[in-house]
């Protein structure tokens, strides 16, 4: 569903997905590329934006996508699928390859500092509760976080990967 407001009025519409395109595997990944030269703050100032409107796609809730059958498994991407991707955005242009790799970078790294057992910000959650705390966690309690952590993961992708 989209909101829209043209001219002081609202409504509301559906948009259709665009049809998959095997020799477009950049749909919906890159933006039209265009060289422009910039001082290094206005490079910031211009890119800024756009960065900050690809970080909130990364905190989209599980609800709302794959897992709520609202988009497809197919949507999801892995190695294979990059490299074509990656392929594609060097047949463009080597800055669409930067773009590319700099957007993924970004994305995992994001993805990588949420506070999830296993992955590093969750290694940064257990160093703060240690740290109000004022003592260590026993490694034992440790190595149970991780294990929940990770069967969360694989329950989450499991149940991801059923319910589309």
């Amino acid at each position: 569903m989209l909101d829209v407001e043209r001219a002081g009025s609202h409504f509301r519409t559906t948009l259709a997905a665009a049809p998959f395109d095997p020799h477009d595997p950049l749909r919906g990944i890159t933006r039209p590329i265009e060289v422009r030269t910039y001082s290094l703050t206005g490079a910031i100032a211009e890119e800024l934006p756009a960065e900050l409107k690809m970080l909130r796609f990364t905190y989209i809730p599980p609800s709302a996508g794959c897992c709520a059958a609202r988009a497809s498994v197919k949507e999801l991407s892995g190695p294979g699928t990059i490299a074509r991707v990656s392929g594609a955005a060097l047949r463009e242009s080597w800055i669409g390859l930067i773009g590319l790799m700099a957007m993924i970078s970004l994305q995992l790294g994001i993805m990588n500092l949420l506070p999830i057992p296993v992955l590093d910000g969750g290694h940064i959650m257990i160093l703060v509760i240690e740290g109000l705390l004022g003592r260590e966690l026993s490694l034992r309690v440790k190595e149970r976080i991780q294990q929940v952590g990770f069967a969360a993961l694989a329950a989450l992708r499991s149940w991801c990967s059923t319910t589309t």
